[in-house]
């Protein structure tokens, strides 16, 4: 007999679920929350029947979650619990997931005020969470409890928080790592990688992407970057210990805005001859977000440099002529400037970098110098 209920409602928040759609990857959290949630359904029968060493045979054989639809308000997933038991067992089985779902929903919000997430998860089972989140970029979260007076918000923070309740001494992560490859041992395919701090990580290069780190390998004095993606393991000052996961490798264009920012970011304050401020993670991420989501991707990328007043100073290349753009990240507003090197003739635009249109205007101007 097939039954179902409405089970609950997580909320999605964050710039990639504005428009009311969950990109996949992060789907598989809500796969992932189906085991936890199994799991601690029979921990829970467990805890109320201690005089039974298991849970009755076919506990969760009939019963499973199933997405119906993605409502309004940010990317809100309608889940319902389906069975395909007696009405009774079914009945009976479902007040233990539900006992389940609160229980999560508890624990997480114990984290979020640094409580004891283990009053209501027990600590074997807080390791489950190291394959829920794990996709969930800086800014997002998953809201198990929307609407209650206490918030159940799984966001990277809380999530390292409970998988780190639970003993374990480091948390897995989805990450991209820009590199150089410093050393490579072509016997046991491991390559060394020192990243934007100087750090050094070592990796096994699978087989698809040797042809990458090669090339990265041969470049390494003239710079040469590739970005790592996978899964990585971090201790609990969040730092890299090594990768548990490697899915892609890509070589990266010598003017590749990502790096470029990375090493802004490590900048302190008097890093040029004594002056020069060092630049907010915020602004930079703004800018980083409006460059790739509006600049041309069939432009040239720029040269990228920081200035004493805070400001990013962004050159291309031309025949000749000097192109710029001078960037203040507080006020969101650009300087533009070409200089016709052969007459000396300028152009000059002010630009809102706030404003989707004047990042056309942008492309604009430097289609004709870029393109031609």
């Amino acid at each position: 007999m097939s039954q179902s209920s409405t089970f609950f409602a997580p909320r999605f928040t964050g710039d990639r679920f504005a428009n009311h759609a969950v990109p996949l990857n992060v789907l598989e959290d809500l796969a992932n929350y189906e085991e936890l949630l199994t799991a601690l359904a029979k921990h829970i029968y467990r805890e109320d029947h201690p005089e039974r060493k298991r849970v009755p045979r076919g506990f969760d054989k009939g019963v499973s979650l199933q997405l119906k639809g993605i409502g309004e308000g940010s990317a809100i997933p309608n889940i319902i619990l389906a069975g395909s038991l007696p009405t009774r067992l079914f009945q009976q089985e479902h007040r233990y997931f539900e006992r389940a779902r609160d229980r999560i929903a508890q624990a997480i919000a114990a984290a979020n005020t640094d409580g004891d997430a283990t009053q209501y998860i027990p600590r074997p089972l807080l390791r489950k969470f190291n394959q829920i989140g794990r996709n969930l970029l800086d800014g997002e979260a998953i809201e198990f409890a929307p609407g209650k007076a206490q918030p159940a918000t799984l966001n990277r923070e809380v999530r390292k928080n409970l998988i780190l309740s639970s003993g374990e001494k480091f948390y897995t992560n989805s990450i991209a790592l820009r590199a150089r490859v410093k050393a490579l041992d072509k016997q046991e395919w491991k390559a060394t990688l020192i990243d934007m701090r100087g750090k050094e990580t070592v990796i096994k290069v699978p087989k698809s992407c040797q042809a990458a780190v090669i090339n990265a390998f041969t470049g390494y004095e003239q710079g040469a970057k590739i970005v790592v993606e996978g899964v990585g393991e971090f201790d609990r000052q969040n730092t890299l210990q090594a990768f548990r996961e490697i899915e892609s490798v890509g070589e990266l264009e010598p003017f590749d805005i990502d790096s470029r920012l990375e090493e802004i970011q490590l900048l302190t304050d008097g890093w040029y001859h004594g002056e020069g401020r060092t630049f907010s993670s915020e602004a930079l991420d703004w800018f980083a977000a409006h460059f790739e989501e509006h600049y041309d991707t069939t432009l040239p990328l720029p040269a990228l440099f920081p200035t004493p007043e805070g400001c990013l100073q962004l050159e291309w290349n031309t025949d000749g002529d000097a192109v710029s753009l001078t960037i203040d990240l507080m006020a969101k507003e650009g300087g533009y400037f070409h200089l016709r090197k052969k007459t000396q003739e300028f152009t000059e635009r002010d630009l809102n970098l706030a404003l989707p249109d004047d990042w056309q205007s942008l492309n604009a101007l430097l289609k004709p110098l870029l393109l031609a």
